[in-house]
């Protein structure tokens, strides 16, 4: 997997120098085709960050919802014990 990303980072920087000093209308097929791809592995990069995003706001409303029962179960129960050992 390391490998993999400075095998791409390697061509990304190679690209990057190539079209500094070139019109991105110039580029070769094979740029072109490394860009696709680069803008291909960010999109999918992306949709998985927002996908984990989505999980975590899930479970943090359903912390926030978990919170909220036990603070009213022991407001609850204190007024139960309150009035079951005060009469």
């Amino acid at each position: 997997m390391a490998s993999r990303m400075e095998k791409n980072h390697g061509k990304k920087r190679e690209l990057e120098e190539k079209t500094l000093f070139k019109d991105p209308e110039i580029l070769t097929p094979e740029d072109r085709q490394l860009l696709d791809e680069m803008y291909q592995a960010h999109l999918k990069e992306q949709e998985q960050r927002e996908r984990e995003q989505y999980k975590i706001n899930r479970l943090n409303d359903m912390n926030r919802f978990l919170n909220w029962g036990i603070v009213i179960v022991s407001i609850l129960l204190c007024i139960v014990l309150y009035v079951a050992f005060t009469k």
